[in-house]
């Protein structure tokens, strides 16, 4: 038992050992997939349209305006009312939950202090991943591509 509560302790030890910037991925991918199942909510409330900015999201969350606040900039919230100014995540306006699954909905931009440097992405079928570089380049040609061919 005392093994058990000792193995327990350091583990909770080396969280707080890892780098900040292993931290904030860690916390930006976990905001990310959040953010992702409530404009999926959002959408079965509005006739399949997913939110064109964050400030649609504003009464899903009551009044935790550092919901929006990206693992970095814990300590740049702003207003909820003006959420959409100062956030660090990016919002895909236009997307319906009849997009294919890869279809781009919110992302973080891309991170250099990241081992290797990437991007936390969210897609239309409720997926998150981190990208790297090369793959988080690519998705947003495809979704600029995409969205020049529908006009």
């Amino acid at each position: 038992m005392l093994a058990l509560l000792l193995l327990i302790s350091v583990l909770g030890i080396v969280q707080y050992l890892k780098p900040a910037s292993s931290q904030c991925g860690l916390h930006d991918g976990n905001r990310l997939k959040q953010i992702v199942l409530l404009c999926q909510i959002y959408a079965t409330e509005h006739d399949g349209q997913y939110p064109s900015s964050p400030n649609d999201l504003v009464p899903y969350v009551g009044t935790n305006a550092h919901f929006f606040a990206s693992g970095k900039h814990q300590h740049r919230v702003g207003s909820l009312d003006q959420v959409s100014e100062w956030t660090d995540f990016i919002y895909v306006p236009g997307s319906r939950v009849t997009d294919s699954e890869d279809t781009l909905l919110v992302y973080l931009p891309l991170d250099l202090t990241l081992e290797p440097p990437g991007a936390y992405v969210g897609f239309t079928d409720g997926k998150v991943q981190r990208l790297n570089q090369s793959q988080f380049v690519q998705t947003l040609d495809r979704h600029h591509q995409r969205h020049s061919e529908s006009r």
